[in-house]
């Protein structure tokens, strides 16, 4: 394993590295869910990349990494956790010239063009390694399959004051997966703890497309990990062919809006008066009229609506039974 020794940062990436350059993804169809602890340590795996306050650096890495459809070598790491991909190309290691926008403190919401392109944002907020941090390094290893490019903010405090935070990101090779680990995201201060002014999620290169799992609330946890499928595993749960969330995965790539019923999904035929949305499509009628009587909060009520309906439709046809005998008698000698 080569390492390189630098000197003293907050901040460490490992390139868990690929003997042979893996097909991207045929489909980029991203969603995100908690998965099992998946943290690798690299803190006490030598070297660094000797990042301060506000600051960012740009390495390559012997494989490219798809990204909503676009494959990359070169990935820019900012202080202030989060990272872009780009294709500047330069000579295989680490640049201490990166292109614009690796170095804002201030996140935003996604999708958004005035966010960097390509963007890869585990914890992105206003931090400062300048501060604390620890002795860390920039090596190759190869960690069996699939090989991961791993980057971890390690003992990183908010430029708002409070504790540290320690968590990571990973680039899967093959599946082109991405999973955001969380060690320790309590930094002592309410106001910025567990993701409480943090942006995490990812974005296309033009700032149009983007997966954002929360925007400045606190939805992550200690000892957790999200992964960032780039194809959507498939979630059926009635079996019906159709999943939720919407995946490539599943026999029919629609969204099921009701996956606890194989009858109810896109393919289906609307049933009228039934007051379901059998089709999952809102613009093909259900009969209002029956879905108001079922709805009913009082089962007396909607009773006697139902008795109402009934003596209606029975009236009618009543009168003419009448009538017509009336109308027979009459044609008799």
């Amino acid at each position: 394993m080569i390492r390189f020794i630098a000197r003293f940062t907050p901040i460490s990436l490992v390139l868990v590295s690929a003997l042979a350059v893996s097909a991207s993804p045929s489909r980029a169809q991203y969603c995100a869910a908690p998965t099992t602890n998946e943290w690798f340590d690299i803190s006490a795996m030598g070297g660094n990349l000797g990042l301060g306050n506000d600051a960012a650096i740009m390495c390559m890495w012997p494989l490219t990494f798809t990204l909503y459809g676009t494959a990359y070598d070169n990935i820019v790491i900012s202080s202030n956790g989060y990272a872009f991909l780009t294709n500047a190309g330069f000579n295989p290691g680490c640049s201490v010239a990166p292109p614009p926008g690796g170095t804002s403190p201030s996140n935003v919401s996604l999708p958004n063009v005035s966010a960097p392109g390509a963007l890869i944002a585990p914890f992105w907020d206003d931090l400062d390694p300048s501060l604390s941090g620890g002795v860390h390094s920039v090596g190759w290893a190869l960690a069996g399959q699939p090989q991961r490019l791993v980057v971890q903010w390690d003992g990183v405090p908010h430029a708002g004051g409070g504790g540290t935070g320690k968590f990571q990101m990973q680039l899967e090779d093959v599946t082109h997966d991405i999973i955001f680990c969380y060690q320790d995201v309590d930094f002592a201060n309410p106001a910025v703890d567990f993701g409480a002014s943090a942006t995490v999620g990812i974005q296309d290169a033009t700032g149009t497309q983007a997966l954002q799992y929360s925007f400045n609330a606190p939805t992550l946890s200690n000892n957790s990990c999200i992964r960032v499928y780039a194809s959507c595993p498939c979630a059926d749960g009635d079996g019906g062919g159709y999943g939720n969330p919407a995946s490539p995965s599943c026999t029919f790539p629609q969204l099921d809006c009701n996956d606890s019923s194989a009858a109810v999904n896109p393919g289906a035929t609307e049933v009228l008066f039934n007051g379901i949305d059998d089709d999952c499509n809102p613009a093909n009628p259900v009969n209002p009229a029956c879905m108001s009587v079922s709805a009913s909060a009082d089962p007396a009520q909607s009773a006697a609506s139902a008795a109402a309906t009934a003596v209606g439709v029975a009236l009618p046809l009543v009168l003419l039974t009448i009538r017509r005998r009336r109308g027979a008698g009459k044609d008799r000698p």
